[in-house]
């Protein structure tokens, strides 16, 4: 799987759980640094980063352009998530969901980094048990009710 399947399989559960919400594909050439889905969810706005990662890799990029975007997004009250599609083990994905306001002050480029803020923030799915109540569980940490 690559990020861009991973994206369109998590925004599918998340529309299958919550079919009043919208998501839309907002990344833009015109516009560098813009993170890569919007939504709204019964009111709340929000923007997610979809990130991959893959057996042997390490490295995880977010371009100095997406965290000036994500900060100034922050700084307007936006919500902001981080979501990690974790597959270095082979045999379980993982998706790790980070709150956007960790990047307010630092960058996260190495796996372990982003390992242990989701890890600190508690928030961490297994790829799949994703369909079951924790997409809904998802759903309203997105709408910033947990």
């Amino acid at each position: 799987m690559n990020e861009t399947e991973g994206e369109a399989h998590v925004v599918s559960l998340l529309e299958k759980a919550e079919p009043s919400a919208h998501f839309f594909k907002s990344e833009d050439r015109n516009r560098p640094g813009m993170w890569d889905q919007s939504y709204c969810i019964r009111g709340a706005e929000g923007w997610i980063e979809f990130k991959h990662v893959g057996p042997g890799e390490n490295q995880i990029t977010i371009r100095p352009k997406q965290y000036r975007w994500g900060r100034k997004a922050l700084d307007s009250g936006r919500r902001l998530f981080l979501m990690l599609i974790d597959e270095k083990s082979n045999k379980n994905i993982i998706l790790r969901v980070i709150p956007g306001d960790y990047i307010r002050h630092r960058t996260i480029s190495h796996y372990s980094e982003w390992e242990q803020a989701s890890n600190n923030a508690g928030i961490i799915y297994k790829w799949e048990e994703l369909s079951t109540y924790w997409i809904g569980n998802l759903v309203s940490r997105l709408r910033g009710e947990v």
